[in-house]
């Protein structure tokens, strides 16, 4: 998030894409980097919207946090953050395992050698990470074996879109979620994300068939 981006929405779009489906999508937010000059207004509101979520049975109104898929799965998730605090990573809200449940967390003072910024969560946690300028935002965003999908917010289009054309991501999304999907957009990483394929849309054409080229002899 730029110092420029509408606080109240990059949070909201930020809580989407970690917290919804408990974590549990390739194309969850795993970190969350945001200007100093916005940084402690930013993980205010993503607090207040994580503590918002009820968990529970998802099957019941109103409850927006089920648990995680596994004993194995939980286990790993309370591993990553327990080992991140140890290191010097701060709980803003949530951090405490309940069977297979794992509440929206906030972690902030992340650094670049935790296990939740080196890692692949997949659970509902949010390290947020502090920038002072565009040049660091894509080096700390690139800094991953990982590339399946970012999202940049900004006041400016073109600015975010200058941003997003530096991360060496399958897809990237302007002041919206990270996780977002469609039919007949190709989707597909970088790096770890994937072998270099698409599907979706026209690129699904590509991947399920093949080409053959045929001659033939010219008349007689």
């Amino acid at each position: 998030m730029l110092e420029d981006a509408d606080v109240e929405a990059a949070a909201l779009a930020g809580a989407v894409s970690t917290f919804g489906y408990q974590g549990q999508a390739c194309v969850a937010a795993g970190r969350h980097l945001v200007h100093t000059d916005l940084v402690e207004a930013y993980t205010d509101a993503l607090v207040g919207h994580a503590r918002a979520l009820r968990m529970g049975d998802p099957r019941e109104d109103g409850v927006s946090v089920g648990p995680v898929i596994s004993e194995r799965q939980a286990t790993r998730i309370e591993h990553l953050v327990d080992e991140s605090v140890a290191a010097g990573a701060r709980v803003l809200t949530g951090g405490r395992r309940d069977g297979l449940f794992y509440p929206p967390t906030v972690l902030d003072h992340v650094d670049r050698a935790m296990p939740v910024f080196t890692e692949e969560i997949f659970g509902p946690v949010a390290p947020v990470i502090p920038f002072r300028g565009e040049a660091e935002a894509v080096e700390i965003a690139n800094d991953t074996a990982y590339g399946l999908t970012a999202a940049v917010h900004s006041g400016s289009v073109p600015r975010a879109t200058a941003v997003a054309e530096q991360l060496r991501t399958g897809m990237v999304h302007i002041n919206d979620v990270s996780a977002k999907d469609a039919a007949n957009a190709p989707f597909g990483g970088m790096g770890s994300s994937g072998n270099g394929s698409r599907i979706g849309g026209t690129a699904s054409l590509e991947q399920f068939t093949q080409w053959r080229w045929m001659t033939a002899p010219g008349p007689a």
